[in-house]
Protein backbone atom coordinates (compact mmCIF):
# COMPACT_ATOMS: atom_id res chain seq x y z
CA UNK A 1 0.00 0.00 0.00
CA UNK A 2 1.48 3.66 -0.54
CA UNK A 3 1.29 5.85 2.17
CA UNK A 4 -2.43 7.31 1.19
CA UNK A 5 -3.76 3.80 1.86
CA UNK A 6 -3.90 3.21 -2.10
CA UNK A 7 -2.91 0.24 -3.86
CA UNK A 8 0.17 0.33 -6.55
CA UNK A 9 -2.40 0.53 -9.14
CA UNK A 10 -3.01 4.28 -8.12
CA UNK A 11 0.10 5.44 -9.13
CA UNK A 12 0.56 8.19 -11.63
CA UNK A 13 -3.50 8.89 -11.78
CA UNK A 14 -4.01 5.15 -12.35
CA UNK A 15 -8.04 4.74 -11.57
CA UNK A 16 -8.31 7.69 -13.90
CA UNK A 17 -5.94 5.57 -16.67
CA UNK A 18 -7.73 2.29 -16.28
CA UNK A 19 -11.33 2.65 -15.08
CA UNK A 20 -12.43 -1.09 -15.24
CA UNK A 21 -9.36 -1.70 -13.10
CA UNK A 22 -6.52 -3.64 -12.96
CA UNK A 23 -5.26 -7.35 -13.51
CA UNK A 24 -2.88 -8.03 -11.01
CA UNK A 25 0.35 -10.39 -11.66
CA UNK A 26 2.32 -11.94 -9.04
CA UNK A 27 5.56 -13.11 -9.58
CA UNK A 28 6.86 -16.04 -8.43
CA UNK A 29 10.47 -17.26 -7.76
CA UNK A 30 11.46 -21.04 -6.54
CA UNK A 31 7.46 -20.92 -5.06
CA UNK A 32 7.97 -17.96 -3.91
CA UNK A 33 6.13 -14.92 -4.61
CA UNK A 34 8.54 -11.37 -4.85
CA UNK A 35 6.95 -8.59 -6.74
CA UNK A 36 3.44 -7.50 -8.07
CA UNK A 37 2.77 -5.97 -11.35
CA UNK A 38 -0.10 -4.67 -12.86
CA UNK A 39 -1.70 -4.20 -16.62
CA UNK A 40 -4.63 -1.89 -17.46
CA UNK A 41 -7.75 -4.07 -18.42
CA UNK A 42 -9.08 -1.35 -20.44
CA UNK A 43 -6.54 1.54 -20.57
CA UNK A 44 -7.51 5.06 -21.89
CA UNK A 45 -4.28 5.71 -23.00
CA UNK A 46 -2.94 2.43 -24.83
CA UNK A 47 0.74 3.52 -24.13
CA UNK A 48 0.19 3.77 -20.79
CA UNK A 49 -1.22 0.88 -19.45
CA UNK A 50 1.24 -0.73 -16.19
CA UNK A 51 1.98 0.19 -13.05
CA UNK A 52 4.74 -1.35 -10.89
CA UNK A 53 6.38 -1.73 -7.26
CA UNK A 54 8.96 0.89 -6.79
CA UNK A 55 12.58 -0.12 -7.21
CA UNK A 56 13.62 -2.56 -10.34
CA UNK A 57 11.38 -4.39 -12.85
CA UNK A 58 11.04 -8.62 -11.87
CA UNK A 59 10.89 -11.25 -14.71
CA UNK A 60 7.24 -12.63 -14.99
CA UNK A 61 8.10 -16.24 -14.72
CA UNK A 62 4.64 -18.65 -16.32
CA UNK A 63 6.61 -22.05 -15.77
CA UNK A 64 4.78 -25.54 -16.37
CA UNK A 65 6.16 -28.38 -14.68
CA UNK A 66 8.54 -30.72 -16.00
CA UNK A 67 9.11 -28.60 -19.28
CA UNK A 68 12.38 -27.32 -19.92
CA UNK A 69 12.26 -25.45 -22.39
CA UNK A 70 11.26 -21.45 -22.24
CA UNK A 71 9.83 -19.03 -24.38
CA UNK A 72 10.74 -15.65 -24.14
CA UNK A 73 8.20 -12.73 -24.38
CA UNK A 74 7.28 -9.10 -23.54
CA UNK A 75 4.43 -9.16 -21.59
CA UNK A 76 3.41 -11.49 -18.69
CA UNK A 77 -0.52 -12.01 -20.67
CA UNK A 78 1.72 -13.40 -23.53
CA UNK A 79 3.72 -15.74 -21.06
CA UNK A 80 0.16 -16.58 -19.62
CA UNK A 81 -0.53 -17.81 -23.22
CA UNK A 82 2.36 -19.76 -23.69
CA UNK A 83 1.70 -21.35 -20.39
CA UNK A 84 -2.39 -22.35 -21.27
CA UNK A 85 -0.77 -24.15 -24.09
CA UNK A 86 1.58 -26.53 -21.66
CA UNK A 87 5.09 -24.58 -22.22
CA UNK A 88 6.93 -22.36 -19.95
CA UNK A 89 7.17 -19.00 -20.74
CA UNK A 90 8.92 -15.86 -18.95
CA UNK A 91 8.05 -12.18 -19.74
CA UNK A 92 10.83 -9.47 -19.80
CA UNK A 93 7.97 -6.36 -18.48
CA UNK A 94 10.42 -3.89 -19.77
CA UNK A 95 13.11 -4.95 -17.37
CA UNK A 96 16.77 -5.07 -18.34
CA UNK A 97 18.00 -8.61 -17.80
CA UNK A 98 20.62 -8.71 -15.03
CA UNK A 99 23.48 -11.41 -14.41
CA UNK A 100 21.29 -13.45 -12.67
CA UNK A 101 18.71 -14.10 -15.34
CA UNK A 102 21.14 -14.19 -18.05
CA UNK A 103 22.64 -17.45 -16.34
CA UNK A 104 19.32 -18.38 -15.07
CA UNK A 105 17.83 -18.43 -19.00
CA UNK A 106 21.05 -20.42 -19.96
CA UNK A 107 20.00 -23.10 -17.69
CA UNK A 108 16.67 -23.59 -20.16
CA UNK A 109 16.86 -25.61 -23.16
CA UNK A 110 15.89 -25.02 -25.97
CA UNK A 111 14.90 -21.10 -25.30
CA UNK A 112 13.39 -19.50 -28.04
CA UNK A 113 12.76 -15.29 -28.05
CA UNK A 114 8.99 -14.78 -29.16
CA UNK A 115 8.81 -10.30 -28.96
CA UNK A 116 5.86 -8.69 -30.39
CA UNK A 117 6.32 -8.58 -34.74
CA UNK A 118 7.26 -4.57 -34.70
CA UNK A 119 9.91 -2.73 -34.67
CA UNK A 120 10.66 -2.32 -31.47
CA UNK A 121 9.84 -5.97 -30.79
CA UNK A 122 12.41 -6.90 -33.10
CA UNK A 123 15.43 -4.64 -31.96
CA UNK A 124 15.01 -6.15 -28.80
CA UNK A 125 14.95 -9.16 -30.26
CA UNK A 126 18.61 -8.51 -31.15
CA UNK A 127 19.47 -7.29 -28.11
CA UNK A 128 18.27 -10.05 -25.81
CA UNK A 129 20.04 -13.14 -28.23
CA UNK A 130 22.95 -10.77 -27.90
CA UNK A 131 23.01 -11.24 -24.08
CA UNK A 132 22.21 -14.98 -23.97
CA UNK A 133 23.86 -16.38 -27.02
CA UNK A 134 24.39 -17.99 -30.61
CA UNK A 135 22.25 -20.41 -29.70
CA UNK A 136 19.06 -18.81 -28.44
CA UNK A 137 16.35 -19.49 -31.13
CA UNK A 138 14.44 -16.57 -32.44
CA UNK A 139 10.70 -17.07 -33.72
CA UNK A 140 9.38 -16.73 -37.05
CA UNK A 141 6.42 -14.34 -37.94
CA UNK A 142 3.36 -15.47 -36.91
CA UNK A 143 0.16 -16.38 -39.85
CA UNK A 144 -1.73 -13.29 -41.04
CA UNK A 145 -0.27 -10.57 -39.61
CA UNK A 146 -0.27 -11.64 -35.90
CA UNK A 147 1.15 -9.95 -33.23
CA UNK A 148 1.67 -11.76 -30.06
CA UNK A 149 0.74 -15.37 -28.58
CA UNK A 150 -2.29 -13.17 -27.20
CA UNK A 151 -3.69 -12.53 -30.50
CA UNK A 152 -2.90 -16.31 -31.72
CA UNK A 153 -4.84 -17.48 -28.74
CA UNK A 154 -7.70 -15.76 -29.40
CA UNK A 155 -7.84 -17.99 -32.74
CA UNK A 156 -7.52 -21.07 -30.88
CA UNK A 157 -4.11 -22.15 -31.58
CA UNK A 158 -3.59 -25.98 -30.60
CA UNK A 159 -0.87 -27.26 -28.23
CA UNK A 160 0.35 -28.72 -31.71
CA UNK A 161 0.15 -25.63 -33.84
CA UNK A 162 2.54 -23.88 -31.55
CA UNK A 163 4.54 -26.96 -31.23
CA UNK A 164 5.05 -26.63 -34.72
CA UNK A 165 5.58 -23.22 -35.38
CA UNK A 166 8.53 -23.00 -32.37
CA UNK A 167 10.26 -26.18 -34.87
CA UNK A 168 10.06 -23.32 -37.43
CA UNK A 169 12.88 -21.11 -35.42
CA UNK A 170 15.99 -19.96 -36.34
CA UNK A 171 19.36 -20.01 -33.87
CA UNK A 172 20.71 -16.80 -33.34
CA UNK A 173 24.00 -17.23 -34.68
CA UNK A 174 22.22 -18.25 -38.06
CA UNK A 175 19.86 -15.07 -38.33
CA UNK A 176 23.00 -13.13 -37.99
CA UNK A 177 24.57 -14.57 -40.98
CA UNK A 178 21.55 -14.07 -42.75
CA UNK A 179 21.28 -10.57 -41.71
CA UNK A 180 24.68 -9.72 -42.71
CA UNK A 181 23.67 -10.20 -46.50
CA UNK A 182 22.17 -7.31 -47.15
CA UNK A 183 24.05 -4.94 -44.77
CA UNK A 184 25.96 -2.21 -46.40
CA UNK A 185 29.86 -2.01 -47.35
CA UNK A 186 30.29 0.28 -44.07
CA UNK A 187 28.65 -2.19 -41.96
CA UNK A 188 29.62 -5.25 -42.44
CA UNK A 189 33.05 -5.34 -41.29
CA UNK A 190 31.70 -5.09 -37.80
CA UNK A 191 29.30 -7.61 -38.39
CA UNK A 192 31.74 -10.16 -39.68
CA UNK A 193 33.67 -9.88 -36.76
CA UNK A 194 30.44 -10.14 -34.23
CA UNK A 195 29.40 -13.51 -36.33
CA UNK A 196 33.04 -14.86 -35.66
CA UNK A 197 33.08 -14.25 -32.01
CA UNK A 198 29.82 -15.90 -31.65
CA UNK A 199 31.13 -19.08 -33.65
CA UNK A 200 33.89 -18.88 -31.43
CA UNK A 201 31.64 -19.62 -28.55
CA UNK A 202 30.19 -22.68 -30.07
CA UNK A 203 30.64 -25.99 -28.91
CA UNK A 204 33.82 -27.80 -31.37
CA UNK A 205 31.11 -30.17 -32.92
CA UNK A 206 29.59 -26.97 -34.58
CA UNK A 207 32.49 -24.28 -35.00
CA UNK A 208 33.16 -26.05 -37.87
CA UNK A 209 29.97 -26.30 -40.15
CA UNK A 210 28.92 -22.36 -39.29
CA UNK A 211 32.73 -21.10 -40.26
CA UNK A 212 32.02 -23.14 -43.54
CA UNK A 213 28.17 -21.81 -43.72
CA UNK A 214 29.15 -18.01 -42.75
CA UNK A 215 32.18 -18.06 -45.58
CA UNK A 216 30.42 -18.77 -48.18
CA UNK A 217 27.48 -16.93 -47.56
CA UNK A 218 29.56 -13.95 -46.89
CA UNK A 219 31.87 -14.50 -49.95
CA UNK A 220 34.45 -14.33 -46.85
CA UNK A 221 37.59 -16.77 -46.73
CA UNK A 222 37.62 -19.30 -43.67
CA UNK A 223 40.64 -18.14 -42.93
CA UNK A 224 39.47 -14.38 -42.35
CA UNK A 225 36.64 -16.13 -40.04
CA UNK A 226 39.34 -17.85 -37.99
CA UNK A 227 41.29 -15.46 -37.33
CA UNK A 228 38.71 -12.90 -36.43
CA UNK A 229 37.52 -16.11 -33.96
CA UNK A 230 41.20 -15.73 -32.49
CA UNK A 231 41.31 -11.69 -32.07
CA UNK A 232 37.67 -12.00 -30.33
CA UNK A 233 37.59 -12.31 -26.58
CA UNK A 234 34.80 -14.76 -26.92
CA UNK A 235 37.07 -17.76 -25.65
CA UNK A 236 36.78 -16.34 -22.47
CA UNK A 237 33.47 -16.33 -22.31
CA UNK A 238 31.00 -17.87 -19.57
CA UNK A 239 28.59 -19.58 -22.43
CA UNK A 240 27.73 -22.81 -21.98
CA UNK A 241 26.12 -25.15 -25.02
CA UNK A 242 25.89 -28.51 -26.47
CA UNK A 243 24.16 -30.38 -29.30
CA UNK A 244 21.26 -30.30 -31.49
CA UNK A 245 18.03 -32.29 -29.80
CA UNK A 246 15.03 -33.07 -31.75
CA UNK A 247 16.36 -30.40 -34.84
CA UNK A 248 17.27 -27.79 -32.30
CA UNK A 249 20.19 -26.26 -30.66
CA UNK A 250 19.97 -26.56 -27.50
CA UNK A 251 21.85 -25.64 -24.31
CA UNK A 252 23.63 -27.63 -22.21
Amino acid sequence: LRADGLDFTANANGSAISPDGWLIYVHHVGGRADYLSARAINPTDPKDKSRNLPGNKHLYRADVRGDTGLILVEGQANAESWRQLGFSSWALCGTALTDYDVIAIRNRKPVTIMFDMDDTGSKRTLDVARAIGPLVMIAPSLIDNLNDMNDWLKRNVTAKDAEAYLKRSTSFVDVLIKLAQDLPPYEIEEHISEIAKMIAVLPDTLQGRYIKRAASILDISQTDIKTRMKQSDATDSNYSFSEIRSGMLTFK
